[in-house]
Protein backbone atom coordinates (compact mmCIF):
# COMPACT_ATOMS: atom_id res chain seq x y z
CA UNK A 1 0.00 0.00 0.00
CA UNK A 2 1.31 3.45 -0.58
CA UNK A 3 -0.01 6.70 0.74
CA UNK A 4 0.67 10.41 -0.54
CA UNK A 5 2.99 11.78 1.59
CA UNK A 6 2.02 15.70 2.10
CA UNK A 7 3.83 16.84 5.61
CA UNK A 8 6.90 18.97 5.32
CA UNK A 9 8.97 16.29 4.27
CA UNK A 10 8.30 15.98 0.38
CA UNK A 11 6.63 19.39 -0.39
CA UNK A 12 8.17 19.91 -3.72
CA UNK A 13 6.84 16.82 -5.55
CA UNK A 14 3.78 14.38 -4.79
CA UNK A 15 5.66 11.35 -4.17
CA UNK A 16 4.87 7.93 -2.47
CA UNK A 17 6.52 6.97 1.04
CA UNK A 18 4.88 4.21 4.05
CA UNK A 19 5.60 2.19 0.34
CA UNK A 20 5.79 -1.70 0.65
CA UNK A 21 6.88 -4.05 -1.46
CA UNK A 22 4.48 -6.88 -2.79
CA UNK A 23 4.49 -10.07 -1.75
CA UNK A 24 4.16 -12.36 -4.93
CA UNK A 25 3.59 -16.23 -5.73
CA UNK A 26 6.42 -18.09 -7.20
CA UNK A 27 6.25 -20.92 -9.54
CA UNK A 28 9.68 -22.63 -8.23
CA UNK A 29 10.97 -25.72 -9.37
CA UNK A 30 13.85 -28.57 -8.64
CA UNK A 31 16.35 -26.74 -11.28
CA UNK A 32 15.01 -22.74 -10.28
CA UNK A 33 14.68 -23.01 -6.41
CA UNK A 34 13.39 -19.85 -4.48
CA UNK A 35 15.68 -20.07 -1.40
CA UNK A 36 13.55 -18.35 0.96
CA UNK A 37 16.63 -15.75 2.06
CA UNK A 38 16.10 -14.33 -1.27
CA UNK A 39 12.54 -14.26 -1.58
CA UNK A 40 12.08 -10.34 -0.52
CA UNK A 41 14.61 -9.33 -3.23
CA UNK A 42 12.41 -11.43 -5.29
CA UNK A 43 9.81 -9.62 -4.91
CA UNK A 44 11.63 -5.82 -5.12
CA UNK A 45 12.84 -6.51 -8.94
CA UNK A 46 8.80 -8.06 -9.77
CA UNK A 47 7.85 -4.75 -8.49
CA UNK A 48 10.34 -2.90 -10.44
CA UNK A 49 9.41 -4.56 -13.65
CA UNK A 50 5.70 -4.82 -13.32
CA UNK A 51 4.69 -2.09 -10.69
CA UNK A 52 6.55 1.01 -11.69
CA UNK A 53 7.13 2.44 -14.61
CA UNK A 54 10.46 3.97 -16.53
CA UNK A 55 9.43 7.39 -15.33
CA UNK A 56 9.20 6.38 -11.79
CA UNK A 57 12.15 6.46 -9.18
CA UNK A 58 12.46 4.30 -6.78
CA UNK A 59 14.80 5.23 -3.24
CA UNK A 60 16.19 2.62 -1.60
CA UNK A 61 18.80 0.75 0.28
CA UNK A 62 21.22 -1.53 -2.23
CA UNK A 63 21.92 -4.10 -0.02
CA UNK A 64 18.58 -4.86 1.64
CA UNK A 65 16.78 -3.88 -2.32
CA UNK A 66 13.11 -4.21 -0.55
CA UNK A 67 14.02 -1.74 1.61
CA UNK A 68 11.64 0.97 -0.31
CA UNK A 69 12.22 4.82 1.19
CA UNK A 70 10.16 6.28 -1.36
CA UNK A 71 8.88 5.97 -4.88
CA UNK A 72 8.19 9.30 -6.80
CA UNK A 73 5.95 9.36 -10.09
CA UNK A 74 7.70 11.45 -13.36
CA UNK A 75 10.97 11.40 -12.05
CA UNK A 76 13.01 8.66 -13.80
CA UNK A 77 16.62 8.02 -11.97
CA UNK A 78 18.41 9.06 -15.32
CA UNK A 79 17.07 11.78 -16.96
CA UNK A 80 19.78 14.67 -16.10
CA UNK A 81 17.07 16.94 -15.65
CA UNK A 82 15.92 14.98 -12.57
CA UNK A 83 18.95 14.84 -10.86
CA UNK A 84 19.07 17.77 -8.66
CA UNK A 85 15.70 16.40 -7.13
CA UNK A 86 16.79 13.03 -6.79
CA UNK A 87 20.00 13.97 -5.48
CA UNK A 88 17.81 16.62 -2.74
CA UNK A 89 15.44 13.78 -2.25
CA UNK A 90 18.61 11.35 -1.04
CA UNK A 91 19.26 14.05 1.27
CA UNK A 92 16.23 14.86 3.07
CA UNK A 93 15.86 10.65 3.45
CA UNK A 94 19.50 10.37 4.55
CA UNK A 95 19.36 13.02 7.50
CA UNK A 96 15.69 11.43 8.48
CA UNK A 97 17.36 8.14 8.90
CA UNK A 98 20.83 9.68 11.00
CA UNK A 99 17.74 11.95 13.02
CA UNK A 100 15.81 8.19 13.76
CA UNK A 101 19.35 6.96 14.42
CA UNK A 102 20.23 9.65 16.83
CA UNK A 103 16.46 9.26 18.87
CA UNK A 104 17.08 5.62 18.60
CA UNK A 105 20.97 5.99 20.76
CA UNK A 106 18.77 8.58 23.17
CA UNK A 107 16.22 6.01 23.95
CA UNK A 108 14.06 9.04 22.87
CA UNK A 109 10.52 8.95 21.31
CA UNK A 110 10.07 8.70 17.55
CA UNK A 111 7.95 12.30 16.54
CA UNK A 112 7.79 11.81 12.93
CA UNK A 113 5.19 9.12 11.29
CA UNK A 114 7.81 9.07 8.38
CA UNK A 115 10.29 7.98 10.90
CA UNK A 116 8.29 5.96 12.49
CA UNK A 117 7.34 4.06 9.20
CA UNK A 118 11.81 3.71 8.17
CA UNK A 119 11.91 2.04 11.96
CA UNK A 120 10.04 -0.70 10.69
CA UNK A 121 12.10 -1.10 7.93
CA UNK A 122 14.81 -2.08 10.25
CA UNK A 123 13.53 -4.90 12.33
CA UNK A 124 16.25 -4.93 14.46
CA UNK A 125 16.84 -1.31 15.40
CA UNK A 126 20.11 -0.88 14.70
CA UNK A 127 21.36 2.55 15.12
CA UNK A 128 24.68 1.71 13.22
CA UNK A 129 22.79 -0.20 10.45
CA UNK A 130 20.37 2.57 9.98
CA UNK A 131 23.73 5.19 9.64
CA UNK A 132 24.77 2.88 7.21
CA UNK A 133 21.31 2.75 5.60
CA UNK A 134 21.62 6.35 5.51
CA UNK A 135 24.70 6.93 3.42
CA UNK A 136 24.23 4.38 0.66
CA UNK A 137 20.80 5.57 -0.81
CA UNK A 138 20.48 4.12 -4.86
CA UNK A 139 18.16 5.38 -7.14
CA UNK A 140 16.25 2.60 -8.82
CA UNK A 141 13.81 3.22 -12.22
CA UNK A 142 10.89 0.81 -12.98
CA UNK A 143 10.39 -0.85 -15.72
CA UNK A 144 6.75 -1.88 -16.36
CA UNK A 145 6.37 -0.05 -20.14
CA UNK A 146 10.03 -1.99 -21.41
CA UNK A 147 8.91 -5.57 -19.75
CA UNK A 148 5.14 -4.93 -21.34
CA UNK A 149 7.26 -4.49 -24.73
CA UNK A 150 9.46 -7.22 -23.95
CA UNK A 151 6.75 -9.80 -23.26
CA UNK A 152 5.56 -8.79 -27.03
CA UNK A 153 8.93 -9.88 -28.49
CA UNK A 154 9.07 -13.22 -26.48
CA UNK A 155 5.86 -14.02 -27.88
CA UNK A 156 8.09 -14.06 -31.14
CA UNK A 157 11.61 -15.17 -30.43
CA UNK A 158 10.47 -17.44 -27.09
CA UNK A 159 9.75 -20.72 -29.25
CA UNK A 160 13.12 -20.54 -30.75
CA UNK A 161 14.64 -20.31 -27.49
CA UNK A 162 12.45 -23.06 -25.59
CA UNK A 163 13.46 -25.38 -28.80
CA UNK A 164 17.40 -24.63 -28.60
CA UNK A 165 17.24 -25.12 -24.60
CA UNK A 166 15.11 -28.18 -25.53
CA UNK A 167 17.74 -29.36 -27.83
CA UNK A 168 20.49 -28.87 -25.85
CA UNK A 169 19.57 -30.49 -22.52
CA UNK A 170 19.14 -27.35 -20.57
CA UNK A 171 16.32 -26.24 -18.34
CA UNK A 172 13.66 -24.52 -19.61
CA UNK A 173 13.49 -21.77 -17.97
CA UNK A 174 16.53 -20.62 -19.31
CA UNK A 175 14.19 -18.85 -21.85
CA UNK A 176 13.61 -16.30 -18.99
CA UNK A 177 17.09 -14.96 -19.20
CA UNK A 178 17.08 -12.72 -22.17
CA UNK A 179 14.42 -10.40 -20.44
CA UNK A 180 17.09 -9.82 -17.92
CA UNK A 181 20.24 -9.26 -20.68
CA UNK A 182 18.01 -7.44 -23.52
CA UNK A 183 14.08 -7.37 -22.75
CA UNK A 184 14.16 -10.31 -25.72
CA UNK A 185 15.42 -7.59 -27.92
CA UNK A 186 17.51 -9.25 -30.82
CA UNK A 187 18.54 -6.01 -31.65
CA UNK A 188 20.05 -4.76 -28.47
CA UNK A 189 23.46 -3.32 -27.99
CA UNK A 190 25.29 -2.15 -24.54
CA UNK A 191 28.08 0.29 -23.83
CA UNK A 192 30.80 -2.63 -23.46
CA UNK A 193 30.13 -4.23 -26.42
CA UNK A 194 27.71 -7.28 -26.01
CA UNK A 195 25.06 -7.63 -28.44
CA UNK A 196 21.87 -9.28 -29.58
CA UNK A 197 19.43 -10.74 -27.28
CA UNK A 198 21.69 -12.75 -24.92
CA UNK A 199 24.09 -9.86 -24.91
CA UNK A 200 26.92 -11.87 -26.15
CA UNK A 201 30.88 -10.33 -25.76
CA UNK A 202 32.60 -10.48 -29.26
CA UNK A 203 35.37 -12.32 -27.88
CA UNK A 204 32.86 -14.74 -26.48
CA UNK A 205 30.90 -15.25 -29.36
CA UNK A 206 33.86 -15.59 -31.71
CA UNK A 207 35.49 -18.50 -28.81
CA UNK A 208 31.30 -19.69 -29.13
CA UNK A 209 31.74 -20.31 -32.56
CA UNK A 210 29.45 -17.20 -33.58
CA UNK A 211 30.82 -15.14 -37.19
CA UNK A 212 31.29 -11.74 -36.42
CA UNK A 213 33.34 -9.32 -39.55
CA UNK A 214 32.40 -5.77 -40.68
CA UNK A 215 29.39 -7.20 -42.72
CA UNK A 216 27.98 -10.30 -40.58
CA UNK A 217 27.43 -10.12 -36.83
CA UNK A 218 25.61 -13.47 -35.88
CA UNK A 219 25.41 -12.04 -32.43
CA UNK A 220 22.12 -10.58 -33.89
CA UNK A 221 20.23 -13.84 -35.02
CA UNK A 222 17.69 -14.38 -32.53
CA UNK A 223 18.35 -18.60 -33.62
CA UNK A 224 22.08 -18.93 -33.60
CA UNK A 225 22.83 -16.43 -31.05
CA UNK A 226 20.38 -18.77 -28.31
CA UNK A 227 22.66 -21.92 -29.88
CA UNK A 228 26.24 -19.92 -28.97
CA UNK A 229 24.24 -18.84 -25.67
CA UNK A 230 22.96 -22.51 -25.15
CA UNK A 231 26.60 -23.56 -25.91
CA UNK A 232 28.28 -21.66 -23.16
CA UNK A 233 25.59 -22.58 -20.27
CA UNK A 234 26.06 -25.76 -21.27
CA UNK A 235 30.16 -25.82 -20.88
CA UNK A 236 29.49 -23.36 -17.84
CA UNK A 237 27.53 -27.03 -16.26
CA UNK A 238 30.12 -29.36 -17.36
CA UNK A 239 33.11 -26.71 -15.98
CA UNK A 240 31.08 -25.83 -12.56
CA UNK A 241 30.45 -29.46 -12.23
CA UNK A 242 33.77 -30.52 -11.83
CA UNK A 243 34.96 -28.39 -9.63
CA UNK A 244 31.71 -28.87 -7.10
CA UNK A 245 32.05 -32.34 -7.22
CA UNK A 246 35.85 -31.98 -6.16
CA UNK A 247 34.17 -30.80 -3.08
CA UNK A 248 30.75 -32.66 -3.11
CA UNK A 249 30.65 -36.16 -5.02
CA UNK A 250 26.30 -35.52 -4.63
CA UNK A 251 25.97 -32.38 -5.68
CA UNK A 252 23.11 -32.13 -8.42
CA UNK A 253 22.79 -30.56 -11.30
CA UNK A 254 19.80 -28.59 -9.55
CA UNK A 255 21.89 -27.56 -7.09
CA UNK A 256 24.51 -25.66 -10.10
CA UNK A 257 21.60 -24.40 -11.86
CA UNK A 258 21.95 -20.80 -9.82
CA UNK A 259 25.65 -20.99 -10.40
CA UNK A 260 25.48 -21.79 -14.18
CA UNK A 261 22.65 -18.65 -14.43
CA UNK A 262 25.15 -16.35 -12.16
CA UNK A 263 28.04 -17.43 -14.63
CA UNK A 264 26.65 -16.21 -17.72
CA UNK A 265 27.27 -12.27 -16.34
CA UNK A 266 29.94 -12.85 -13.56
CA UNK A 267 32.13 -15.04 -15.89
CA UNK A 268 32.81 -19.31 -15.28
CA UNK A 269 35.94 -18.86 -13.65
CA UNK A 270 34.71 -16.33 -11.06
CA UNK A 271 31.90 -19.14 -10.06
CA UNK A 272 34.57 -21.79 -10.20
CA UNK A 273 36.99 -20.13 -7.80
CA UNK A 274 33.75 -19.06 -5.51
CA UNK A 275 32.62 -22.50 -5.75
CA UNK A 276 36.50 -23.97 -4.69
CA UNK A 277 36.68 -21.28 -2.02
CA UNK A 278 33.15 -21.58 -0.16
CA UNK A 279 31.72 -24.72 -1.60
CA UNK A 280 28.48 -25.54 -4.22
CA UNK A 281 26.20 -23.53 -1.24
CA UNK A 282 24.65 -20.48 -3.00
CA UNK A 283 23.27 -18.68 -0.22
CA UNK A 284 26.42 -18.91 1.12
CA UNK A 285 28.55 -18.14 -1.94
CA UNK A 286 26.03 -15.03 -2.48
Amino acid sequence: MACTFVAGFFQSVPGHAFVEVKRHKMQCNAAFPCPAELQDRVNFWIDIYSRWDSQDSVLHDPLVPHRVYAVFKGKACGRKGNTPFIKDQKKRISAELHTLAKQLDRNAPINSDYRRHLLTLFPDRSSDVIRRAADDIRCQSGNRSGFKAALQRFGTYGPIVRKVLKDSGLPSDIQYLPFVESSYNPKAYSRVGAAGMWQIMPATGRGLGLELNATVDERLDPEVASWGAARYLKESRETLTKAARSKDRGVTHSELSPFVITSYNYGVNGMRRAIKEIGPDYMKVL
